[in-house]
């Protein structure tokens, strides 16, 4: 099984490039230069810590799957299906002298090019996450005043414990080691002030805030400071500045340091500005520009506060005859990585699963990728991926759900795993299932299943979710409805997520089916407590991107136009004047029809007019 990083986690305390302090008692440092087998590339092959020559070399250290690496040292393993927290501890330490005041220098690099997010403990309580996101070596610097007597222990954090080299540590205690404060997001700007808070660092004598904007490579700019006393005994208001932006236009960061007399500590993390958004309105949706035969710009107004905006293309297909009608059909072919033998797990675990389906709006949770197939794989809890919303009113509510599925574990088949299918609904962060069904894979392969629901409606979902210890691949999931003639089938086309103004839609023009687009507005915001959350506006209005294309059953127009045979036929109520244009603008056809059925011999997209009506179709 394939393992690339996953992270689940927030880092917290680390801190880039610190200056030293001057006149630090140092109690322990180490480059591990002693450890010269094997390289960063191919690691020895003697776990050092078994062996007995890590506590030989280094006295009193201790740790668990530890390999030299050329100067450095390597925990963990690579062993793909390992995922074992391996450590490496120092020998029991007196961390809780000068109030637990340490300042710890490590240098770390991920065994993975996904990067990874580094556990360090006094004891069993943890003192930093630093966390990183490639294979390069990375320096960090962590003052804190959580030092405990015993071992400091470092371990991989990720999810899947991915293994890391360590190639130097430094603990340094003393009066100049000052804590850094922590930081805490505003929660009340509103566009002109903020409130730049921090937590309180034991002993502190005051606080310098520095305000910034960043340039384009990410450099400070605009750079202001503000100066701020300790609290008060027993004031627990919170330490905080009120800070005037100069333009909100831009985007503010700050962060904190605090001083005890002539020392300072490290700046603080740093904390990002982001303006408290309650609600959103709606767009307004404007007419589409640039139109051709097969696309169109979708233009809508902006919102105030919003960043975001996602324009979906809806595609309406008008039903010709009684059939069974497929509402979506996914058969995951834009999954190119992993196997059945070997998943691939993303170096992320983004909701969104766009990018490997055939229609917008699928997310999942704690999944894998199988070669053509998604797969999900719990590993803790449950897995599960949903559909995107779908119009399952038809046909009195009645929909099928198949799915082709098949249970694995390392390439191996397996019978007995069940899978929950849900029809459910959303609204307000709230899901409520209509209906389930539990569904056991009893083939040792492939193999297709289904099951059926009586409650559909407009906005449904349909969840696939697994709670067992293997994996579920699925090869394909199709829903399906008994629809009439004349119903209406509508469906997401495509969705295009974007900070500007317009959007650029290309499709394949269809023999009865239109085309529209409505718009929403999104805002990434703060709640009143901290939290991230994104407010979201409801829909615009709704563009129609020409008339509806094919059969057209405009009866009170008095006409109907349609293809038949490989000939377009317009059949009228009464005599009207008839112009047939070709997708390039050319006449191909002008006469008056004459009531019932007109024939005219032409092939392709067509324009029709009749009268003062016009209808697109193509005639195959």
């Amino acid at each position: 099984m394939k393992k690339n990083l996953l992270f689940g986690f927030l880092a917290a305390s680390a801190l880039l490039g610190a200056a030293p302090l001057a006149n630090a008692g140092v109690v322990l440092e180490e480059d591990f230069n002693q450890f010269t087998d094997g390289t960063t590339s191919k690691p020895g092959n003697v776990d050092i810590a078994a062996s007995g020559k890590l506590g030989d070399v280094l006295l009193g250290w201790t740790g668990d799957a530890i390999y030299e690496a050329g100067g450095s040292l390597f925990v963990g393993t690579t062993d793909v299906l390992d995922f074992d927290p391996h450590s490496i501890s120092t020998p029991d330490l007196d961390l809780d002298a000068k109030d637990g005041d340490i300042r710890i220098t490590l240098r770390v690099k991920s065994w993975t090019e996904y990067g990874n997010m580094i556990n360090i403990k006094a004891g069993d309580t943890k003192l930093s996450s630093p966390y990183f996101e490639d294979g390069e070596w990375h320096d960090f610097v962590i003052v804190t005043d959580k030092g405990l007597p015993g071992a400091l222990s470092i371990s991989s954090a990720s999810l899947y414990s991915t293994p890391f080299f360590i190639d130097y540590l430094k603990i340094e205690q003393g009066d100049e080691v000052v804590p850094s404060p922590t930081s805490l997001r505003p929660t009340d700007y509103d566009g002109t002030t903020f409130s730049a808070r921090w937590l309180s660092v034991p002993n502190a004598t005051g606080y310098t805030v520095s305000v910034y904007n960043k340039d384009a490579k990410g450099n400070r700019i605009n750079v202001k400071t503000y100066d701020a006393e300790p609290l008060p005994e027993g004031d627990t208001s919170g330490n905080r500045v009120i800070v005037t932006v100069d333009d909100n236009t831009l985007k503010y960061y700050f962060v904190v340091v605090a001083k005890r007399g002539t020392n300072v500590s490290t700046e603080s993390n740093e904390s990002e500005v982001i303006k408290h958004v309650e609600s959103l309105a709606a767009p307004t949706a404007l007419a589409a520009t640039d139109v051709t035969t097969n696309s169109f710009t979708a233009n809508w107004t902006a919102v105030p506060d919003a960043d975001t905006y996602t324009a979906t293309l809806y595609k309406t297909i008008t039903i010709t005859e009684d059939s069974d009608t497929e509402i979506l059909n996914e058969d995951f072919a834009g999954i190119t990585k992993g196997s059945f033998d070997l998943i691939d797990l993303p170096s992320k675990d983004p909701d969104n699963l766009d990018a490997y389906t055939h229609t917008p709006g699928w997310y999942a949770s704690t999944y894998a990728f199988g070669g053509g197939s998604l797969v999900l794989w719990p590993m803790f809890g449950s897995a599960f991926f949903v559909t995107p919303s779908l119009d399952l009113s038809g046909n009195g509510g009645v929909v099928f759900v198949d799915f082709t599925a098949a249970a694995g574990d390392s390439g191996k088949y397996k019978t007995g795993e069940k899978v929950t299918v849900d029809l459910l609904t959303q609204a307000n962060n709230e899901t409520t299932v209509l209906e389930s069904a539990e569904i056991e894979l009893d083939e040792g392969a492939f193999k297709n299943y289904g099951t059926m629901f009586t409650k559909g409606a407009k906005g449904t979902f349909i969840r696939f979710s697994y709670g067992g210890t293997s994996e579920v691949h699925f090869d394909d999931v199709v829903i399906t409805q008994k629809t009439k003639a004349g119903d209406k089938v509508r469906t997401v086309a495509q969705q295009v997520e974007t900070t500007g103004l317009s959007a650029k839609f290309t499709y394949e023009p269809a023999a009865n089916t239109e085309y529209s687009y409505k718009v929403y507005a999104s805002v990434n915001t703060i709640t009143t407590v901290g939290m991230d959350d994104v407010v979201y506006s409801g829909a615009s209005n709704e563009i129609v991107v020409g008339g509806a294309d094919g059969v057209a059953d405009v009866a009170a127009a008095g006409f109907k136009v349609f293809a038949r045979n490989g000939r377009l036929v317009v059949d009228a109520a009464e005599a009207a004047p008839v112009t047939v244009v070709d997708a390039y603008g050319r006449v191909i056809a002008a006469f008056e029809a004459h009531q019932g059925e007109n024939a005219v011999d032409c092939q392709g997209f067509v324009i029709v007019r009749v009268g003062d009506k016009v209808v697109k179709t193509i005639v195959r």
